[in-house]
């Protein structure tokens, strides 16, 4: 029975947003306090402990849809809905599962939309706590492997700290911060502050493009990647993208540099026979 388990919750993987909501209903703690459920062998919030890796494609969106309602027929009111309901579901569900899965190593998220979000009040923070913090016992610091974010096909999105907050506020670290298909926006992420204490060990950055649209003459490490060491650069597409090398090294602490030489940004077009050749000098 335990070697079926492993087999069947080790590593998951939800191609809907209805999959996984039914997945948490079933196995994820809502109202019951997870210590309760975790010493009662028939709850099935306990088979979640043989989860390592979960894989979450095309996470729904957040929208905060205003909308006119009339009173007595004569007078128009806004209203404003926090977002739908599987919206909801889905990162409460997250939330929980992230929180009560301690064997959990690596988390991936495909098929984003450029409306992707972690929404504010939904990720739990130090802050929103208030004084009922300060009288509990301060949580072990937890280290999140490995975690992997790809756009939609097809799409180059912008990086946004909205787009990791959740795992901000559950892990204190992520040794391997992966990310596919994303515009990294230099002064929009210093700008953007964080109220969590959330480190990247090593980022991966795969087919990401550079932009600062006011760059500034002094860089600033960016909270995130302040104590980041290692940079690993694949499928790059225009030469203004090693500025992404700057961007990480401005926290000097950046000791290792991996780039793929097979990237398109190191080989021209030889006009005599048409033959893609090998740059030097961008080397």
């Amino acid at each position: 029975m335990v070697i079926l388990k492993l087999f069947l919750y080790r590593r998951l993987r939800f191609l809907s947003t209805s999959q996984f909501n039914s997945f948490a209903q079933a196995h994820l703690p809502y109202k019951a306090s997870s210590l309760a459920r975790r010493f009662i062998s028939n709850e099935p919030s306990g088979k979640i402990n043989f989860i390592t890796s979960v894989h979450f494609v095309n996470p729904p969106t957040y929208s905060n849809l205003n909308t006119q309602a009339s009173i007595a027929g004569s007078y128009e009111i806004d209203t404003l809905e926090s977002g739908p309901p599987e919206y909801r579901y889905f990162v409460k569900g997250m939330r929980s599962l992230l929180n009560e899965a301690y064997g959990i190593k690596e988390v991936r998220l495909s098929e984003i939309s450029p409306q992707f979000l972690f929404a504010p009040e939904f990720v739990e923070s130090a802050s929103s706590l208030g004084i009922k913090a300060r009288f509990r016992t301060p949580k072990q610091a937890r280290c999140l492997e490995r975690l992997v974010l790809t756009a939609q096909s097809g799409w180059t999105i912008p990086f946004k700290v909205s787009h990791i907050s959740l795992f901000a506020s559950i892990f204190q670290k992520v040794s391997i911060l992966h990310l596919n298909n994303f515009v990294i926006n230099e002064q929009k992420l210093v700008s953007e502050s964080s109220t969590h204490h959330f480190s990247v060990e090593s980022l991966v950055l795969s087919a990401c493009i550079y932009t600062d649209p006011k760059k500034a003459a002094k860089r600033k490490a960016i909270g995130m990647f302040a104590d980041t060491s290692s940079l690993e650069m694949t499928l790059m597409q225009h030469g203004a993208d090693l500025s992404l090398i700057d961007l990480v090294k401005a926290n000097e602490k950046l000791s290792r540099l991996s780039i793929d030489l097979s990237s398109a940004i190191f080989y021209y077009v030889d006009p005599i026979g048409n033959t893609s050749k090998f740059n030097f000098a961008k080397v």
